[in-house]
């Protein structure tokens, strides 16, 4: 029955064809026809397919295959393109390519920025990227600081209860404390 749907070019119904014939389920398994599937689905502005094809090229790079420049600028092109159409899934990718610097240039800012989109999608996944990447960007920004103390030691204060002397006067401190 899907099938029919493909023939009047329903483009949800390609995604699911294709992601079928991609993985085997139901139909026999066939990599190059799927991803065929999927590109003419996107032609239609599925953007599912555009998550699913761009997924699928992440997931091996992420995988640490490498890809050749075409297939990592296809990538990024069609999950910018879902992304654009609020795929909470291509947002979510996105955010981690970005945060990863995996086949983007690194920018933690554009990680975030993509990664938050998703979860005001209510994505789960993009929530919990959300709250590492927070905590990650958190601490590595929070550096110690030099403990300053308001007021510190001189030769121009007392050693005793640090008050500013006149360095005109060497007799003492009003403490009496100490004389100097």
């Amino acid at each position: 029955s899907l099938k029919k749907w493909v023939k009047k070019k329903k483009s949800w119904a390609v995604t699911d064809l294709a992601t079928m014939t991609f993985y085997g389920f139901g139909v026999p398994r066939n990599v190059p026809k799927g991803i065929n599937m999927l590109e003419k689905a996107i032609a239609l502005g599925d953007a599912n397919a555009m998550a699913w094809l761009g997924g699928l090229f992440y997931g091996k790079l992420h995988g640490g295959k490498k890809l050749e420049p075409e297939q990592i600028q296809q990538m990024v092109e069609v999950l910018t393109k879902a992304a654009s159409l609020n795929h909470p899934i291509a947002l979510m990718v996105l955010g981690s390519m970005y945060w990863k610097g995996l086949g983007v240039d690194e920018c933690k800012d554009n990680g975030i920025e993509y990664t938050s989109r998703a979860a005001k999608l209510n994505n789960q996944d993009a929530i919990k990227d959300l709250e590492a990447m927070k905590r990650e960007k958190e601490a590595t920004n929070t550096t110690p600081k030099p403990k300053t103390n308001n007021n510190p030691i001189s030769t121009k204060q007392c050693a005793h209860c640090t008050t500013p002397l006149d360095p005109s006067k060497t007799t003492g401190c009003p403490c009496k404390s100490v004389d100097y």
